[in-house]
């Protein structure tokens, strides 16, 4: 628990706590399900940032986490059910996140059979029908 949020140690615990550590090359598997990180970039050093493509079921949920582009995410997301993807500006470059344009332009790569578009700037906010794909918004539910 330490490891994760530093200072919760002398806290009483209500619950179990298991932490794996994920590495890129060896997918793990629990019950039914496979979680395989894919390292993105999002800042230094460069091994601490990853997406995740979780299967269960058959079904594939890819999740891209803070990043700017980088050609790993067609292989997170390509072919998933659902692909979770940060765009945090529309069409310029921001260090360390992507721009909704260079998305999309990419998506005939990554091929995802559902997009929904999070972690927005105002830039993107503010775009309306200019976001052809699913926005995230509180309290969304998603069924895959």
């Amino acid at each position: 628990m330490e490891a994760a949020f530093a200072g919760s140690a002398p806290s009483r615990k209500k619950f179990k706590v298991s932490l794996v550590e994920l590495a890129p090359e060896h997918p793990w598997r629990f019950r039914n399900a496979e979680i395989q990180s894919v390292r993105v970039r999002h800042g230094l050093p460069p091994e601490s940032y990853h997406g995740y493509r979780i299967t269960i079921g058959g079904k594939v949920l890819a999740f891209s986490g803070d990043t700017e582009w980088t050609d790993s995410l067609i292989e997170l997301g390509r072919d998933a059910d659902l692909f979770v993807s940060e765009a945090y500006v529309y069409n310029r470059r921001v260090q360390m996140h992507l721009a909704y344009r260079q998305l999309t332009e990419k998506l005939p790569l990554i091929r995802p059979k559902r997009l929904i578009i999070t972690h927005m700037s105002e830039d993107m906010l503010g775009r309306g029908d200019a976001i052809a794909h699913e926005t995230a918004k509180d309290g969304l539910i998603v069924e895959i």
